[in-house]
């Protein structure tokens, strides 16, 4: 099954680069990763972007909405659009990462009254976060 973004998306290098500027002007709030629960925690194969963000950080909080995603918090699924449940802090949000022909995809299922959309696909954590944070202005 092939997927494509819901929206047009910037390339990775730029969103990467916002990403890191919402860190700095603290839009967004990561957590350090510590050596010990990398060692526990298992990341997605083929998920390239995830696991490089996820060895970087343990969770990403977006402040405006209050919600902390948990990088570390991932769950095996079958039977979703995705491969792994992504734990957050908001029992609302439903957000399922990887398919088998591309592991770094992200689905939003979750409902909002604002979407027509069933499932919002993202390319990447990454473009879901910084979506979530600045909408198109990247």
């Amino acid at each position: 099954m092939s997927h494509s973004p819901t929206f047009d998306e910037p390339d990775l290098l730029t969103v990467e680069r916002a990403f890191e500027r919402l860190v700095a002007s603290g839009e967004l709030v990561v957590v350090p990763a510590t050596a010990d629960e990398l060692t526990r925690t298992v990341l997605p194969q083929g998920a390239t972007v995830f696991g490089r963000l996820a060895r970087r950080f343990r969770s990403v909080r977006l402040e405006v909405a209050e919600i902390t995603f948990l990088l570390h918090g991932l769950a095996p699924i079958d039977g979703g659009l995705g491969r792994w449940k992504l734990e957050t802090d908001s029992p609302e949000l439903e957000i399922e990462i990887g398919a088998a022909d591309a592991p770094d995809m992200v689905f939003d299922l979750t409902w909002s009254p604002k979407s027509g959309d069933e499932v919002v696909v993202h390319s990447t954590f990454l473009h879901f976060i910084v979506r979530a944070a600045v909408g198109n202005a990247v």
